[in-house]
C-alpha cells in the first residue's frame, strides 16, 4: 500500500450537493467503516471512509451518515455493539480531527485516548453486570478466547496455550493502543495518496514527510528493548507489551523515512508503490530500524547532495 502521495493536489475539496443519493452513498462509505474491521487486510482502513464523509459533507451529515453506517453493522452485519461503538467512535474522532485540520500527532493522541476511554468503560460496564472487577472480566475474556483456539485442530499443535494467555492477558492493551495507531496512520496516508488533502492542510503527502520524532523517542525505544531480556516473569510481558506499543510509534517515523529516501530517488510510482506495500506487510522490523536511524541516513544524503552540489560549482 502506497502511504504518501507524491502528486499535486486541489486547494480544497469540492463538497458534494446534498440530495437523497448522496447520503446513501455516503452511508454505504460509512457502513465500510466496519465492514473493513471483518478482515485483517483491510482492518487498518477503519476510519478511511469516515474521513471521507468529514471532507466532503458539512456537518451534520458526517455524523448522521455514521449513525446510519453503524445500525446496518449492527443489523445486516450482525456485529456486536461494542465493536460496533469503537469504530464509530474512531471514525467520528479521526475525521473531526481531519477536518479541524490537526497535525498527524495530535490527531492520534486524541483519537488513542478517546478510544482507551470507550474500552475501559465498556470493560467497566460488562464487568459490572457480571459480578466482577475489571482484571477479573480481562482474564475471562482471554480464557474464552484461548479456549476457542483449543477447539481449531489447525492451531493446537501450533499455539502454546499457556503462552498465548500470559501474551493475550498482559501486553493485549499495549497490542490495542499499537493496533489503534496503525489504522490512523495507514487510513491518513492512504487519503493523502489519494488526494484528498488541500495542499496546506497537516496531513498533506508533503507534510507528513515533515514528520519528526523527539530525540528522546528512539532513546527510550533502545532502554525498553534491552528491557526484554529480563527473567521469565509477568513484568516481561509488560516491557514486551510496551516495547511494541512503542515500536508502532517508531514505525510511523520509518514510513515517512521511506517516504523521503523515495521521493528523493526519484523512483517511479509503481515501483513506490511496491515498495511501500512490500515494507509495510514484510518489512514491519526493518521499518521500526529505519524509524530509529533513518534521520542519521537522511543528514547523510543531505551532507552527499550539498558536497556534489559544491563540487560541481567548482568544476
Amino acid at each position: 500500500m502506497r502511504l504518501l502521495n507524491d502528486n499535486p493536489v486541489p486547494n480544497e475539496r469540492e463538497k458534494h450537493p446534498l440530495d437523497f443519493m448522496t447520503v446513501l452513498i455516503h452511508t454505504v462509505y460509512a457502513a465500510l467503516s466496519f465492514g473493513c474491521a471483518g478482515s485483517a487486510f483491510t482492518v487498518f482502513l477503519v476510519p478511511l471512509p469516515m474521513i471521507a464523509n468529514h471532507l466532503r459533507l458539512d456537518e451534520p451529515w458526517p455524523k448522521i451518515t455514521a449513525i446510519f453506517g453503524a445500525v446496518v453493522a449492527l443489523v445486516f452485519f450482525g456485529m456486536p455493539p461494542e465493536v460496533v461503538s469503537l469504530i464509530f467512535v474512531l471514525g467520528l474522532v479521526v475525521g473531526e480531527g481531519v477536518k479541524a485540520r490537526q497535525g498527524f500527532w495530535s490527531l492520534a493522541l486524541r483519537s488513542v485516548a478517546v478510544c482507551l476511554i470507550v474500552v475501559f468503560a465498556a470493560l467497566a460496564w460488562n464487568a459490572q453486570l457480571g459480578g466482577l472487577n475489571i482484571p477479573q472480566y480481562w482474564n475471562s475474556l482471554v480464557e474464552r478466547l484461548i479456549s476457542g483456539y483449543a477447539e481449531m485442530d489447525v492451531l493446537k499443535d501450533m499455539v502454546n496455550p499457556a503462552l498465548l494467555h500470559d501474551t493475550l492477558l498482559y501486553e493485549g492493551p499495549f497490542l490495542f493502543l499499537a493496533g489503534i495507531l496503525l489504522c490512523i496512520w495507514i487510513s491518513v496516508g492512504f487519503a493523502a495518496h489519494l488526494g484528498w488533502f488541500p495542499e496546506k492542510h497537516p496531513l498533506h503527502a508533503t507534510q507528513l514527510r515533515k514528520l519528526r520524532l523527539p530525540l528522546w523517542v528512539p532513546s527510550v525505544f533502545a532502554v525498553l528493548f534491552a528491557a526484554r531480556f529480563v527473567p521469565e516473569t509477568p513484568l516481561k510481558f509488560y516491557v514486551e507489551g510496551v516495547f511494541m506499543a512503542w515500536s508502532s510509534i517508531i514505525l510511523v517515523q520509518g514510513c515517512v523515512y521511506l517516504s523521503a529516501l523515495l521521493v528523493r530517488k526519484r523512483l517511479g510510482s509503481g515501483l513506490k508503490l511496491f515498495i511501500y506495500a512490500f515494507s509495510l506487510t514484510f518489512g514491519s522490523y526493518a521499518l521500526v530500524a529505519l524509524g530509529v536511524f533513518g534521520n542519521w541516513f537522511l543528514d547523510k544524503a543531505n551532507r552527499n547532495r550539498s558536497l556534489e552540489v559544491a563540487h560541481e560549482s567548482h568544476s
